[in-house]
This record gives C-alpha cells, structure tokens and sequence, in this order.
C-alpha cells in the first residue's frame, strides 16, 4: 500500500481486526467496494475500489495488497485486477485510477502491462514516499 518505515509496526489481531473493521466501515458508507484475496483457502491480502476521491486519486480507483511475500509474483494480482477492471467496465466506466510507488518496479510494470498511463507528474507524499497517479481508459461498446 505504501507505507514509510516509522508507519510499519508490529502487529496484532486487535491491530489487524481494526484495520478489517475500517474496512467494513467504508463499504457500509458507500465509499468503497472491499473483497479479501483468498488463496489456497488462505487469506491472503484485501483488493478495494475507492468510489471517493481518495488521497488525491481520482474515482473510481483501484488498489491491492498482497501481505504475504511468498504470495506475490505469480500473477494473482494481475487476476485481481483484470476483475476489478471488468466489474467497472460493466458499470459503464470510462476511466480508472490508481497510484503506485514509484519505487515498486514490479507494480509499475504490471500497471503498464495492463494499459495504465501516468496520469500527471510524480509527487512526493508528506512522508518522502514518491507515487505516481495513473489512469486507464476503458474500451466502451459504443466507443
């Protein structure tokens, strides 16, 4: 997601049951859609769709987080996110939006693969992260 070293700390299941409840709080408010990533019946990270502007990405924007290292690299993402695509598609969006850190090479390259243009300059976040705003232009049947 895109944390600054001092932000990561120890976890715990109050911490975590915490952040699933933030979560939950979100899609019963309308803001956002949330799906948890299972994976050979394990959970594995969380996929959401901000309906809101949201840190300065416009809507709809997508995201995802896969927790756990030995889960990443084999292409659930890149399945997570053609399924996000197509539920907006179907909904007759014409755009999508999201940001990386600029550091992730492997992000950036998946986010490209998939189509998504940088969406204006990169900008460096109160905390010294460096993102980059992207979007991707959907293909409409009457387009």
């Amino acid at each position: 997601m895109g944390n600054a070293p001092h932000e990561i700390t120890d976890t715990s299941i109050e911490k975590e049951l915490a952040t699933l409840r933030a979560f939950l709080s979100l899609e019963e408010r309308g803001v956002q859609k949330t799906w948890m990533i299972r994976y050979s019946e394990k959970t594995i990270g969380v996929a959401w769709i901000d309906l809101i502007e949201n840190h300065g990405v416009e809507a709809p924007s997508i995201h995802l987080m896969i927790g756990d290292p030995s889960f990443r690299g084999i292409g659930i993402g890149r399945s997570v996110m053609n399924a996000m695509i197509d539920y907006l598609q179907k909904s007759g969006r014409k755009f999508i939006f999201s940001r990386h850190l600029v550091s992730n090479d492997v992000v950036t390259r998946l986010n490209r693969s998939i189509g998504f243009i940088a969406d204006g300059e990169s900008y460096i976040d109160k905390n010294g992260l460096e993102w980059q705003s992207i979007k991707l232009s959907l293909k409409t049947q009457f387009s």
